[in-house]
């Protein structure tokens, strides 16, 4: 497992737990530093992040060695041709970023891959891989319906889901092993839930009220076997973020209820 770093506050006020705002371009450029220096080297971003495209532009170093990821703006628009809105697209992001190419692009909405427009939106993705202009093509995914749907219609060589101590459904339903059987490459997204699961449960705000509990069993657990305090997230994303870390069955903390919820707080994005 390698980690990525997920630009939205880059370029938005984003994030749950997000008491600061939208980063200034000193703090990210100083993120990116620590990241590079850390060994991160995916950087996740897309045109719908606000300015978070053109902040990466101007302050990454030039020779920096970040493999980018965008995605596609939403194409489900009846007058919109998917294959010259992908493209231009991709020019607007490739002129933001400084770059010539970028590893990775991605859907950015799966219902546009599976609408009737999907056939020629993933056209449209291979003549742009076929000019080199990204590394690889994919999707980003929300639930195991769109997984199975788009895995049984498309060669895709990329996915972004949602993975987190909560929210397990893809793990345990056998989708991790598929993809990788399949030499499909896969960047986990909302591990921390937007900070959520960072956060005292106190803190939670009232209209995420049926989490607090939950939460607070989970801190509990971590405490118990362990595991530093919520800053610490390396140490964090490393326990049972897959369940074969640790005895306790993970699915003891993402009842119907709480699931309801993450699903809100990852279709964000």
């Amino acid at each position: 497992m390698k980690l990525g770093l997920g630009t939205a506050q880059f370029g938005l006020d984003y994030g749950i737990f997000n008491r600061r705002g939208q980063c200034s371009s000193a703090e990210a450029a100083a993120i990116l530093r620590l990241a590079a220096e850390g060994g991160i080297d995916v950087l996740d971003t897309a045109g719908a992040y606000g300015t978070s495209e053109r902040v990466l532009g101007q302050t990454m170093s030039p020779d920096h060695r970040f493999r980018m990821v965008s995605k596609t703006p939403v194409l489900s628009h009846a007058d919109v041709d998917p294959r010259h809105a992908v493209e231009a697209a991709l020019m607007t992001t490739l002129e933001r970023l400084g770059r010539d190419s970028i590893y990775g692009l991605l859907v950015h909405h799966a219902d546009d891959l599976l609408s009737a427009a999907g056939a020629g939106l993933w056209q449209a993705m291979q003549a742009i891989k076929r000019r080199r202009l990204v590394c690889k093509i994919g999707v980003s995914v929300y639930d195991a319906a769109q997984l199975d749907q788009v895995l049984d219609r498309f060669d895709v060589e990329l996915v972004q889901l949602p993975v987190n101590l909560f929210d397990q459904r893809l793990v345990y339903g056998g989708y991790l092993a598929r993809l990788k059987a399949r030499g499909i490459e896969v960047h986990a997204r909302s591990v921390f839930l937007q900070g959520l699961l960072l956060m005292d449960p106190a803190s939670v705000p009232e209209s995420l009220a049926p989490v607090k509990q939950p939460l607070a069993c989970l801190h509990d657990e971590l405490r118990t076997a362990g595991v530093p305090a919520p800053g610490k997230q390396r140490e964090w994303l490393h326990f049972r973020l897959f369940p074969c870390r640790g005895p306790t069955d993970t699915t003891r903390l993402q009842p119907a209820r709480v699931l309801k919820y993450t699903n809100r707080i990852e279709q964000d994005f």
